[in-house]
């Protein structure tokens, strides 16, 4: 990756040397609204236009329309009503395929679902990529460039069929899931804002990214979307599988009205299946936490219900839990062992020792709670399908004699800021295998036990000496460079070679010839190469 931006360099300057250097390079589109508007016109199946006056944005993986060109234009029989958060669907007899007619039979009573938007000049607009089979449209740039054309295709009638049969699936069967080597995974916490994943640079060595897209919001099975089509695609460009989070919203009493009923679970497994399609996601994590105890049953019941379909999609199932202990409602309302069975792979989350509410201060994860936690789990979890959580952040106590004890969350970055303030040095404590801090004033006392790259790497040696998948890690954005090396030679993973992103190589590839042609230009005017 390095070598294309130094020869994208070094080309772009030896172009400014030369007179008479005209055009423009390609512009880097990902998160850039500044692309003139393309029309956007309406092509029906009979061949007649429509100019619909809206305009659009095209694309990397991106072909963004205001809602209203779904839903005046292109929604077929599908009942959709558009809002400002997207697009709500409710498709009573879905005229699509899913990868196995189990699971086509399975929809045929009716999904609805929900397509986020993404602003735009504060207009909501939706990403048509990806959608193109359950719209039933084609879509591409007119002849001269300057028209996006949506072309509505024809539906075959029962007195018409088509001369060549029409491939009606959402998505084909995906191949197996074979990693090479230990599995490192990440979790991207989607707070709203859009993520450009394609301005960043690759993870080395990273398996898998699983954004926090998905909640079960009510009893009913509704599933709350954040989901985005170009979020894939650019993961997939960087060599990274995707495996969405679904959660249950961390409300016990919901969640309890929700196990209770089936029709409700299979409410959530449609838009799931629909989702995991759509979005041409690889895999699925579930994360249910603060479940009443007398719901552990019902929560493996749901989750067996719910593999059972995704597996059948080629859809990698993980789940995540704390490690075994007695606290209700945290930990033993978890069946481990069964809940071992029905997944793929099994996150324990062996972070959070001491908890944001914790009345005493002390470490995140201190290296002899974690191994406990490891071989704790292990009496449930076979040891190749589990990946040891670590964290990615830490706590700054605070300590005063007329207060309990506070504490706030700290990124690697904070740390390093707080120790170059009050000039500190970081003392190395063997029993938690950490470094330590501590600073304050009379009047309080603050205390951080910090992860780094020699903590996180102690970690990983865990996850290598008891033979685990690998590692899963909390939170994406809260590391400091150098953190996934450290977890990656602790892992045994060799650190690989970034590929070049295919938008770096297509901006190369033009400057290059953009110069060549110049070059000749300049020698046909009796200037020597």
């Amino acid at each position: 990756m390095k070598k294309v931006f130094l020869s994208v360099f070094v080309i772009a300057f030896v172009m400014m040397g030369l007179s008479g250097c005209t055009g423009a390079a390609p512009v880097a589109q990902q998160g850039d609204y500044s692309d003139p508007y393309i029309p956007i016109i309406i092509r029906q199946a009979d061949g007649a236009l429509n100019d619909t006056q809206l305009s659009g944005y095209v694309r990397k993986h991106e072909v963004l329309v205001p809602l209203s060109i779904v839903a005046d234009y292109l929604k077929r029989d599908y009942a959709v009503s558009a809002e400002s958060s997207g697009l709500y669907f409710n498709i009573a007899a879905p005229p699509f395929e899913m990868e196995t007619s189990r699971l086509t039979d399975f929809l045929k009573d009716g999904v609805d679902f929900r397509l986020g938007a993404t602003s735009v000049y504060g207009a909501p607009h939706v990403n048509l990529k990806g959608l193109e089979k359950l719209l039933n449209i084609s879509i591409a740039r007119s002849n001269d460039g300057q028209k996006l054309v949506i072309t509505k295709l024809s539906e075959p009638s029962a007195d018409k069929m088509p001369l060549v049969s029409l491939n009606k699936k959402l998505h084909p069967l995906r191949e197996l899931f074979k990693p090479a080597g230990k599995i490192s995974l990440v979790w991207d916490h989607f707070l709203g804002d859009p993520v450009d994943l394609a301005q960043e640079e690759k993870i080395a060595g990273l398996t898998v990214i699983s954004p926090t897209w998905f909640a079960v919001t009510d009893a009913r099975g509704t599933v709350a979307s954040k989901a985005d089509w170009k979020y894939v695609q650019d993961a997939h460009d960087k060599g990274y599988k995707v495996w969405a989070l679904i959660s249950n919203s961390f409300d016990p009493d919901m969640t309890k009205v929700f196990l209770a009923d089936e029709s409700a679970q299979d409410r959530t497994v449609r838009q799931l299946l629909m989702y995991t399609a759509l979005y041409d996601l690889d895999g699925i994590n579930i994360d249910f936490e603060n479940v009443y105890d007398d719901d552990k049953e019902r929560l493996s019941s749901f989750v067996a219900r719910l593999a059972d379909k995704l597996k059948e999609q080629r859809v990698v199932v993980s789940i995540d839990t704390t490690v075994p202990s007695g606290v209700p409602m945290w930990s033993s309302c978890y069946d481990r062992a069964e809940l071992a069975k029905i997944v793929d792979y099994y996150m324990v989350m062996t972070y959070d020792e001491h908890w944001r509410t914790s009345p005493v201060a002390g470490s995140v994860a201190s290296i002899g709670w974690v191994e406990r936690g490891i071989i704790n789990t292990l009496q449930y979890v076979p040891k190749e399908k589990l990946l040891m959580g670590v964290p990615f952040y830490t706590r700054e106590w605070r300590e005063a004699d007329d207060e309990r004890v506070r504490s706030s969350t700290m990124w690697m970055a904070d740390v390093e800021n707080r120790i170059a303030r009050y000039g500190l040095t970081p003392k190395w404590l063997e029993s938690a295998g950490q470094h330590y801090i501590e600073y304050g004033d009379d009047s309080a006392r603050y205390k951080v036990w910090i992860e780094d790259a020699k903590s996180l790497g102690l970690k990983a040696d865990l996850a290598k000496k008891y033979e685990l998948a690998g590692v899963a890690a909390w939170r994406k954005g809260f590391e400091k460079p150098g953190t996934w090396e450290a977890v990656h030679i602790a892992l045994g993973k060799t650190t690989e070679v970034s590929s070049p992103d295919p938008a770096e190589l297509e901006m190369a590839n033009w400057s290059l010839k953009t110069l060549m042609d110049k070059l000749k230009g300049a020698a046909g005017k009796g200037v020597s190469e």
